[in-house]
């Protein structure tokens, strides 16, 4: 998880919270809220920011008004961006979360 924290900006790269954790803390403990999760979001798609470079692509390139796609389109951009071979039933390979997100950075 303190990977995800930094890409959402919770937490810096050296495992400090971050303004904005510190604000979220304060205010949306366990990150439910719309504008919280818009700012996760943000931080995490930038392409200034530390999310993964897959996810900058997808989100400059599909998540537009009108945009439609496939599940298999997305599986084969990331695969590629990734250069990893396009992976058939791809869906079989994910597993749902055990447990959901709860704040444990402080």
């Amino acid at each position: 998880m303190p990977r995800y924290a930094i890409g959402a900006g919770l937490l810096d790269n050296n495992y400090e919270i971050t303004l904005f954790g510190k604000f979220a803390h304060k205010h949306d403990p366990i990150l439910e809220q719309a504008g919280t999760q818009w700012l996760m979001h943000y931080h995490l798609s930038a392409p200034q920011g530390p999310g993964p470079a897959f996810w900058h692509e997808l989100v400059m390139s599909r998540f537009r008004g009108g945009c439609e796609f496939t599940t298999d389109e997305i599986a084969t951009q990331i695969a590629t961006s990734l250069n990893l071979p396009k992976v058939k039933n791809w869906q079989k390979g994910l597993r749902a979360p055990q447990q959901p997100f709860f704040w444990a950075l402080i």
